[in-house]
């Protein structure tokens, strides 16, 4: 039988995050989503609602996070800086994301614009460079996912962007949103 999928928001906010109480019925993260495969779980940008969900996963005993970055706008990745897991000793985190956007990540979160640097946690943390139109895995449970990055492009903002479609068994599940 194939598993269930389930996506969850953790942050729909655009630009900066909105902890406000205006902003209750949407939530006041930016750019964050968690899929369970089955026994799989990647997460799909790391807007501030990453650190909720690293909350959630430590609470879980879940130490490995499998993150697909598309873009590198801020709202994107705003999460990375304080990602609890990547203080967690045990834990594991894989960065997904074009070379290009892994080196830039690699200078925004770090000094001098950041006091640490993504590596100098407590967690190892790997970087898989991903190329337009070559698919990979995510060895991250018993059946791994395919991912595809179908195309290359901008958003309407006129950033750099990868679509990317996770898939396993019969199940996929296009990620295009800029």
């Amino acid at each position: 039988m194939t598993p269930t999928w389930k996506l969850t928001p953790w942050g729909v906010r655009g630009s900066l995050p909105a902890p406000d109480a205006a902003c209750l019925g949407y939530g006041g993260h930016t750019a964050c989503f968690s899929l369970d495969c089955g026994d799989a779980h990647i997460i799909l940008d790391a807007g501030s609602g990453l650190i909720p969900l690293g909350e959630r996963l430590l609470e879980g005993n879940r130490l490995r996070a499998d993150l697909l970055l598309r873009h590198l706008h801020l709202d994107h990745i705003l999460g990375l800086y304080t990602f609890p897991l990547l203080r967690a000793p045990e834990a594991q985190v894989h960065l997904y994301a074009p070379p290009d956007l892994l080196n830039s990540l690699t200078r925004l979160i770090g000094p001098p614009l950041w006091p640490v640097g993504l590596a100098d946690g407590a967690a190892d943390v790997f970087f898989h460079p991903i190329a337009p139109e070559s698919p990979f895995q995510i060895e991250a449970g018993k059946t791994p996912l395919t991912v595809t990055p179908p195309w290359r492009g901008t958003t309407p903002e006129a950033a750099p962007t990868t679509a990317l479609k996770p898939q396993a068994a019969a199940q996929s599940m296009p990620w295009t949103a800029s």
